[in-house]
């Protein structure tokens, strides 16, 4: 844990930290019909979303786009990048992130009130 401190990794956290919850409150506050709350502390964050089929698909689409999040509890997508995430990597992955869910938020707006899993075709991407 010494290592930790002395390599900067906690303040690096701090400040991605930062950086991520305000680029998802932004995403959030850009779509309120997908997103209902956003939470984390460091480098640990979430988006929680209107439906637990929003959150599979937002999985789904993230994945497509190359970009690694993992559905939390029944409606929430955590998003965790390593210690070591320069600036730049995280605005990317954030920028990826929000073509994500404008995807999803524009499928969902598409089909009005279809199951999300008649939209998105999960079954090809857990084979």
């Amino acid at each position: 844990t010494l290592e930790l401190l002395e390599d900067g990794l906690v303040e690096n956290a701090a400040r991605r930290g930062e950086q991520g919850l305000a680029a998802l409150a932004g995403i959030g506050e850009r779509h309120p019909d997908l997103v209902e709350a956003v939470r984390g502390r460091g480098l640990m964050m979430a988006l929680e979303l209107s439906t637990p089929e929003h959150a599979e698909a937002l999985e789904q689409e993230a994945f497509s786009r190359g970009l690694l999040v993992l559905i939390c509890g029944k409606r929430s997508v955590r998003v965790s990048p390593p210690l070591v995430i320069d600036e730049a990597t995280m605005a990317s992955g954030l920028v990826v992130l929000e073509e994500a869910v404008r995807a999803v938020a524009g499928a969902a707006a598409r089909e009005g009130d279809r199951p999300m899993a008649a939209i998105v075709d999960l079954s090809s991407a857990r084979d």
